[in-house]
């Protein structure tokens, strides 16, 4: 009966340092455009899609000004990549956001329905062992 103990003891330790897994990553690349020029500064964000049966943190980054971002998962390790599965996309302006108290305030290049995950009207699959290459185009009317 002690050794069954001892050896349910270590399989718990094994278990706890272990861990039962976590959420499967991929890498994530790609362009933001918004009506085909290439959009710089702006803060991309994938959340996974808990109605399509995805759960995990969200991934994070910011387009140079060709456009091109690399996600980042944000659980604290911060590797590259996104959960696998369906993500809903939200897209945040920082050239308006950060602008200046002194100057005209700079409007967003896009509505505020891109800043809200349950808003969104994009969502991007994010596929197992694959570099993924999502290149958004957002298309905006004319104000």
């Amino acid at each position: 009966m002690n050794f069954i103990a001892k050896a349910f003891g270590c399989l718990f330790l094994v278990a706890l340092f272990v861990g039962c897994g976590g959420t499967e990553l991929a890498p994530v690349t790609g362009t933001l455009k918004i009506n085909g020029e290439p959009a710089g500064q702006v803060e991309i964000t994938y959340h996974p899609d808990p109605n399509s049966g995805n759960s995990g943190k969200f991934s994070r980054a910011v387009t140079d000004e060709q456009g091109r971002f690399t996600l980042v998962y944000q659980d604290g390790n911060y590797e590259k990549g996104a959960a696998v599965g369906t993500c809903l996309v939200t897209l945040r302006d920082l050239a308006s956001a950060y602008s200046s108290r002194d100057e005209t305030p700079i409007p967003a290049r896009f509505p505020s329905k891109y800043t809200v995950a349950v808003n969104t009207p994009l969502k991007m699959e994010v596929q197992s062992d694959v570099e993924n290459e999502h290149d958004l185009d957002v298309t905006v009317d004319e104000q």
